[in-house]
């Protein structure tokens, strides 16, 4: 599981043979096992496509001309409007990883290499330049220098001389300014620092970067101005900027995209999808979370509020969210969940009044490709089983 249940995933897999070929469907199921974040951006695809499918004409990777593929083209069921673009996730994973992630991985390593076990405090500084606050630490192969040194190695032979006091270590310097402080106890670590994710400045951040290379690829697609309308949909996976409020000293995506598409008219929509917290429940479970969406547009034209109707009434077609983004990303890190196949084969869909059999599972089973347990593993076994017993009273599958 991630955003969605396994099971969700792995339905909506099956079901996304009507818009993906056979190739396309294998690498995203790869892409769905990798463990990573590569993981949560092909689940993040797979629910932007399959959504997208239930209001009209889907085409996965469409040949445009250009050297570069889009994920998606697609038409709407009702009006024939027709959008291009692609679908990305964005996170705050490079920020993570080049300061506090790397360094208190480090510390603890650090910590336990030297038999120091108890309660650690770490504290961050920070330095702001007007348009980013960035922790004040070092890039991780300065650490030896600028934060391991020689009162860093004073820190730990006092420890270890005194394991049942209190101690603490203030590091400051041209690179490093934090504080260190270690009291007896169970082996945890916490650490404080100011919000260095929330972007300071209109461009320099997360989500202007995406957009900025999803630019690009669109023009290297080969899309010809005219033949849909231009849209990129960016998608939570765990990036502050596109999901808190704008505030007097940060900015957010209410104002960055809008800055994006002024200064860009090759992108004529950008859509943000996240999940929320929905209504508050009487009971506290289980957790009422939906999808939650935002389109922007370059241009006043009413597009914008169309799409996000059209996009919204698509996820609603989906399996709820069983879970917030940042719980989905770390229990994918975590390594835990199925293995999500792809063969090809779409079973069936079934109502009150109607039930569709997939011809191509039909004659998959007909030529041997498949087996009985295969087939009735595809097909819904419900509809499949009401009309067994139909036909078995002698009634006529034109009747039924």
């Amino acid at each position: 599981m991630a955003i969605l249940t396994s099971r969700a995933v792995q339905s909506l897999l099956d079901d996304s043979v009507e818009f993906l070929t056979l190739s396309q469907g294998e690498s995203l199921a790869l892409r769905l096992n990798s463990g990573d974040s590569t993981a949560l951006e092909a689940e993040w695809e797979l629910i932007v496509l399959s959504a997208l499918y239930r209001e009209g004409t889907v085409i996965h990777e469409p040949e445009l001309g250009g050297s570069a593929r889009l994920d998606f083209s697609f038409t709407h069921g009702e009006t024939g409007l027709k959008f291009i673009g692609d679908v990305t996730a964005i996170s705050d994973d490079a920020i993570e990883r080049d300061t506090t992630k790397y360094f208190s991985a480090a510390l603890m390593k650090r910590l336990e290499n030297a038999g120091i076990q108890g309660q650690i405090s770490i504290r961050v500084d920070i330095e702001d330049d007007g348009r980013r606050v960035r922790p004040r630490l070092p890039f991780p192969q300065e650490y030896k220098k600028y934060v391991f040194e020689q009162n860093f190695m004073n820190f730990v032979k006092a420890i270890r001389a005194q394991p049942m006091g209190i101690h603490q270590i203030s590091i400051q310097n041209e690179k490093t300014g934090l504080a260190l402080g270690y009291a007896p106890g169970y082996w945890h670590h916490t650490m404080a620092y100011s919000n260095f994710r929330a972007p300071r400045d209109l461009t320099r951040n997360v989500v202007y970067g995406a957009l900025d290379a999803k630019k690009d690829q669109i023009k290297r697609s080969g899309h010809k101005q005219g033949d849909g309308i231009r849209c990129i949909v960016l998608c939570d996976g765990d990036c502050s900027a596109l999901t808190m409020s704008k505030s007097w000293e940060t900015e957010s995506s209410s104002s960055i995209i809008p800055a994006f598409l002024r200064k860009h008219a090759s992108v004529d929509l950008v859509a943000c999808v996240s999940v929320r917290d929905g209504e508050p429940q009487s009971r506290p479970h289980p957790r009422n979370l939906e999808f939650s969406v935002d389109v922007y547009e370059r241009e006043p034209s009413g597009t914008a509020e169309f799409f996000q109707a059209v996009l919204e009434r698509a996820l609603e077609r989906l399996p709820r969210p069983a879970f917030l983004v940042v719980n989905a990303k770390h229990h994918i890190e975590r390594r835990f969940g199925p293995f999500f196949l792809f063969d090809g084969a779409r079973g069936s869909t079934y109502g009150q009044d109607y039930f569709e059999l997939s011809s191509r599972t039909v004659f998959d089973y007909l030529a041997g490709r498949i087996d009985r347990e295969k087939f009735e593993r595809i097909i819904n076994p419900h509809p499949l089983e009401v009309l067994r017993r139909s036909l078995d009273t002698g009634r006529m599958i034109v009747d039924l």
